[in-house]
């Protein structure tokens, strides 16, 4: 294979592996949807494959001899490897205890062995034309007594394994313990993946043959849910060269498949053919997980889309409540939303006005009313002073706190309203999603939201609202033109003063005293009164900003409601969720 080839190979296999992840990542978004749990151990088991398979991709392909006690399965392996020694042929159950890796050599088996890191598995050097370019792999019996202490060492085995020959004995191939044993490791192969082999088929009468292998194909593919049109019916002891048939066993006819078998076996190690069947694996993996997640998620489909605007209107109001009491508690600091109006406002005016508000930002928090009368209390006097003292010496460090304290002192059990909400509505929902395929611990409110969480997000969504609030206030009460407006009146009075002052200098005329003090008090007259203009209209604003502020907290608590539980999806997201895989396509 050139450089070229097996990078378009390397990348189609990718893919395929992106797509499981995919969804795998899809389902752990959906903790409390009850399939995800069982769906994900799958996934795993077949990415686990995927893995091995990408490791191997170029290697040559492996085929995985299964099947019970006494099946024959290691004379089948020394049959098709072409010599009768190759792996011991037992007698006593369980007949196969360990792995044998038949190959053209110890090099051929190393990927194998990196693997498989036990001491129950040995490499047995064959060479064979018919198959040197495959590995054969004699596992454990599977329904031995000891078939519990082997299963991990076959379930290594068949991860690695590109192909699985199961053997049945055609004396009694219904075993139920072997095909139950198979059944979910058959499922991780696509069809032409799997051969049948009924072994030792020269112990039925001809007659009887037919008729045994059609009920058996019967039975299996009910069995595996996936039908069988060929099954190779198999002596594997006359493939070896010196059969050494048991007294009263020589075969009653010549009808065998063997040479067929090992033909088609062949077949895997020729060319590319081997990369390709690799990559369509890898396809079938995920399109029967893709089959499973849309067949599960179809299944209450319309129950859940019918329950999703239920669901997400109980969360919005949930929130909503959340918000309101916070924001209730937060909008009863008049003088901290003021403080911060100032603040916003000295940033934006200009002129004799701004400078008037500059110093103002740094008095207000002390020398509003509402902060005097709190001072007449001598136990409030030092919070007072100390709160103050911090405004005047770094108004910006002090507004920024003051945001921070917004909705941090409220009290959780201020919830109360959102709580008597979910009590009243979540229980008929929650049998309602259980019905419709979720877990039943989602009957504890708090699956549904965590209040506590809840109440952070919200604090923090309203700290974020009063200040767009109080942004949108200070620039709709810096327009240019409204600045221009009360700015006019000191400036004029100013430059008319002084004008005067510098008139009188010229002509050598001395103005009063009186003339000076009348100009201060009309200065302070045309500077102050606009100012308190300025601070009408900041009063009627400071309702404005509450009101606000309320709107906006329910806007971005909306947007922030799914990371209300450490970026968690909310059981509205996870309907959704379910909603979206229900209608995946390939």
């Amino acid at each position: 294979m050139n450089e070229m080839l097996q990078i378009q190979k390397e990348v189609a296999f990718e893919n395929e592996r992106s797509r499981m992840a995919s969804f795998r990542e899809s389902l752990e978004r959906l903790p409390n949807w009850t399939p995800a749990a069982g769906i994900c151990t799958v996934i795993g088991r077949h990415e686990r494959i995927l893995k091995s398979m990408r490791e191997r991709l170029v290697a040559k392909p492996v085929i995985a001899v299964v099947g019970p006690t006494g099946c024959g399965k290691s004379t089948l392996v020394n049959a098709l490897a072409g010599r009768d020694d190759v792996v011991k042929m037992g007698v006593n159950r369980p007949t196969t205890r360990d792995i044998s890796v038949v190959a053209r050599s110890v090099a051929d088996a190393k990927q194998l062995l990196d693997h498989i890191a036990h001491q129950d598995v040995h490499v047995r050097p064959a060479a064979t034309e018919v198959l040197r370019d495959v590995i054969l792999l004699d596992t454990p019996d599977t329904d031995s007594a000891e078939c519990v202490s082997h299963r991990a060492l076959l379930e290594q085995a068949l991860q690695l394994c590109d192909v699985m020959l199961c053997v049945f004995d055609a004396a009694n191939p219904k075993r139920r313990d072997n095909i139950e044993a198979l059944a979910d490791w058959v499922n991780a192969f696509p069809g032409e993946h799997v051969y049948l082999v009924l072994n030792r088929c020269d112990r039925i009468p001809r007659n009887q043959l037919e008729e045994v292998v059609k009920d058996f194909q019967n039975h299996i593919s009910q069995a595996w849910a996936r039908t069988y049109d060929e099954v190779f019916r198999v002596a594997a002891r006359s493939g070896l060269q010196q059969p050494d048939w048991p007294d009263g066993e020589q075969p009653l006819h010549d009808v065998n498949d063997f040479d067929v078998l090992r033909s088609r076996l062949g077949e895997w190690g020729g060319g590319t053919f081997f990369v390709d069947r690799r990559i369509s694996r890898a396809q079938y993996l995920c399109d029967s997980v893709e089959s499973v997640i849309r067949e599960w998620a179809a299944l209450h489909k319309q129950e859940l889309v019918e329950l999703q605007e239920t669901v997400a209107d109980l969360e919005k109001a949930v929130a909503d409540a959340v918000v309101e009491n916070i924001s209730g508690d937060g909008a009863e600091d008049d003088g901290g939303i003021l403080t911060l109006l100032y603040g916003g406002l000295s940033q934006r005016w200009w002129g004799p006005i701004g400078l008037l508000v500059g110093l103002w930002r740094r008095l207000v928090d002390f020398w509003t009313p509402l902060s005097a009368l709190r001072s007449l209390n001598p136990l409030r006097m030092i919070p007072v002073f100390v709160r103050s003292f911090r405004a005047l010496v770094s108004p910006e460090a002090f507004e920024r706190k003051l945001v921070e304290a917004f909705g941090s002192d409220s009290d959780q059990q201020a919830c109360l309203q959102a709580q008597i909400i979910l009590v009243e509505k979540w229980p008929d929902l929650a049998e309602r999603l259980i019905r419709a395929g979720f877990k039943p611990s989602i009957r504890e409110a708090s699956s549904f939201l965590d209040l506590q969480s809840l109440h952070g997000v919200s604090t923090h969504v309203w700290r974020q609202a009063v200040k767009r609030a109080v942004d949108t206030e200070s620039d709709r009460l810096s327009r240019l033109f409204f600045q221009c407006v009360l700015n006019v009146f000191p400036i004029a009075g100013l430059l008319a003063i002084g004008g005067l002052i510098v008139w009188n200098f010229v002509q050598r005329t001395y103005l009063s005293g009186n003339f000076f003090i009348h100009a201060i008090f009309l200065m302070l007259i045309v500077w102050f009164v606009p100012f308190f203009v300025l601070q009408f209209r900041i009063q009627r604003s400071r309702l404005r900003i509450s009101k606000q502020a309320i709107g906006n907290a329910k806007a971005l608590m909306s947007q922030n409601l799914d990371r209300h539980a450490g970026e968690a999806n909310s059981i509205a997201d996870e309907i959704a969720g379910v909603i979206r895989l229900a209608g995946t396509s390939k």
